[in-house]
């Protein structure tokens, strides 16, 4: 579900606030070469993770830098 005024609500649960992980996550980069798959951790995307506590629904949105990567 979009954000709405910079929250985020359960696809779910339409009145429930989502809550965010602290800090950063990211998805990694993965190679395949024939049948050998290689997880390459120093290339990917890094996201910032919402979460519902009544059901687990999980979304991840793009983490744009800001003041919040100072602290990294």
């Amino acid at each position: 579900m979009p954000m709405q005024n910079d929250q985020v609500f359960c696809i779910n649960h339409p009145n429930q606030l989502m809550t965010r992980n602290t800090g950063f996550s990211a998805l990694t980069k993965v190679d395949k070469k024939q049948n050998i798959i290689t997880f390459n951790p120093s290339s990917g995307v890094p996201i910032i993770v919402f979460y519902c506590p009544l059901c687990g629904y999980v979304e991840e949105y793009a983490a744009h830098p800001n003041e919040e990567w100072k602290s990294l």
